[in-house]
């Protein structure tokens, strides 16, 4: 099993990834690229919302301030049950929900969140294959 660290590490890759190859500037003169993050979570919900705050953190150390992450509250940006189309249409550059919020807008959503006391991710996938 993939420590807390080694997971918010691999996600700030992720994002680090998606965001310079679409937003990044042409050099660092340009400017951080900020990534505007609404959160289906609070921040101060245990894990699932503190971990979005340690990546956020992590971002801007790992990018030397080239990024940065605003996270928003739940509501305040977007609703929860639409960050899925506020990245979509290019509202928002990141947004930060479990895919069960997605389950009527892409069918095989479900099968990527978690099932409470159920198998973790790899397991569940090999369960799949």
């Amino acid at each position: 099993m993939l420590s807390r660290k080694a997971l918010a590490l691999s996600a700030v890759c992720a994002v680090a990834a998606l965001a310079l190859t679409e937003r990044a500037p042409a050099d660092s003169s340009a400017g951080a690229v900020l990534l505007k993050t609404p959160s289906a979570y609070a921040a101060s919900l245990p894990v699932v919302g503190t971990s979005l705050v340690f990546v956020a953190e992590q971002l801007k150390k790992i990018s030397g301030g080239a990024m940065e992450m605003k996270i928003y509250e739940p509501g305040k940006l977007v609703p929860p049950l639409e960050i899925l189309d506020a990245v979509s249409s290019g509202k928002v550059n990141s947004g930060y929900a479990a895919a069960g919020f997605w389950a009527g807008k892409i069918p095989a959503a479900v099968l990527f969140s978690s099932v409470p006391f159920g198998p973790e991710a790899l397991e569940y996938m090999a369960w799949l294959y």
